[in-house]
């Protein structure tokens, strides 16, 4: 049989779309396993590796509400689910401006006085103590945003207390954080939030700086807005240690585009199109979270709306996530 050139090619792409799938689904396969903590950086910048040296690819989820929305019981129960279902990191608000906040379910508040970064409540964070702890039990590493900046023009971060504040708060309110989890190895801080820094650049990398003065361990990365990196965004900073990929664009494109920045540096798609937003098909979901291991991503986060709550999705009849671990939404 004579294969005329059009049909080659369609084979030709059949097979390479297979081979890119099953690579795709081997390196994912890494989520399911309980790296030694604290990860790190590879030796040649790449990668991230835990203590035994071994690769580790974070599958991640996004509770940003994890700490303020949530009661200890709500939040174990979830923890166990995402471990069940072989996710391995997780991207949780420390402090929550808005959504189901600033107030815990307990009631308390993360300040004292209300927006004043020098008086932490202790309360308050004797309870995301209990909550990051047991993500390091099931396994799960948190990226953790110590002050959500917020989208642009909205009232979801803490953009304008971090300005009325001003650096040296903030650099204390940093020391304070790094003196209280610098123990904690299933931490990676997340700097920003759904916003570059502009105005506030002295202000974030003096946070970041307290932090890293009592916590040197601890690795550091930011959530920018869409299409920008923290590689551009931070280019000057001395924290930044892994960059992130913030898309809606074609997926495969950025990844490998942030892939060649200098110098070089872990690489995780930390955000591209919501389920259920967009006209998301699951195609789409799985596409982006199958595109990031062939790219030379080190992870991949499944996203849903921040209004969509946490625990519903564990429930009778709930939304399941539709992303490449399941197939199927169950």
């Amino acid at each position: 049989m004579i294969l005329r050139p059009r049909k080659m090619r369609f084979l030709f792409r059949h097979a390479c779309s297979v081979l890119i799938l099953e690579f795709a689904i081997s390196s994912l396969a890494l989520s399911a396993q309980h790296p030694a903590l604290p990860l790190k950086v590879s030796g040649n910048g790449r990668y991230l590796v835990d203590q035994n040296e071994q690769a580790v690819f974070l599958q991640g989820d996004t509770p940003w509400s994890l700490i303020s929305g949530l009661t200890k019981d709500e939040a174990a129960r979830y923890l166990k689910d995402r471990r069940e279902k072989r996710f391995n990191a997780l991207i949780v608000n420390l402090i929550e401006h808005k959504y189901r906040g600033p107030v815990n379910r307990e009631g308390k508040p993360p300040f004292t006085t209300m927006g004043d970064f020098a008086t932490p409540n202790e309360k308050y964070f004797a309870h995301a103590d209990w909550v990051l702890r047991r993500a390091a039990d099931e396994g799960i590493v948190v990226l953790l945003a110590p002050m959500y900046l917020g989208y642009k023009g909205t009232d979801e971060g803490w953009h304008q207390e971090v300005r009325l504040n001003g650096e040296a708060k903030c650099r204390d309110y940093g020391r304070y954080l790094g003196r209280r989890y610098k123990d904690y190895t299933n931490i990676i801080w997340l700097m920003g939030g759904d916003r570059n820094p502009d105005n506030v650049r002295d202000e974030v990398d003096g946070l970041a700086a307290g932090i890293r003065e009592f916590s040197p361990s601890h690795l550091f990365t930011a959530h920018t807005v869409s299409e920008s990196t923290p590689a551009e965004q931070y280019s000057l900073s001395q924290w930044l240690d892994l960059n992130t990929t913030y898309t809606y664009m074609i997926v495969h494109r950025k990844l490998l585009a942030n892939y060649h920045y200098r110098p070089v540096r872990p690489n995780i798609l930390i955000e591209s199109t919501y389920e259920g937003e967009h006209n998301a098909s699951p195609l789409q979901i799985r596409r982006q979270a199958y595109w990031a291991p062939p790219c030379r991503c080190d992870g991949a986060v499944l996203r849903e709306p921040p209004d969509l709550g946490i625990l519903p999705r564990m429930g009778k009849g709930a939304r399941q996530p539709r992303g490449p671990r399941y197939g199927k939404a169950r």
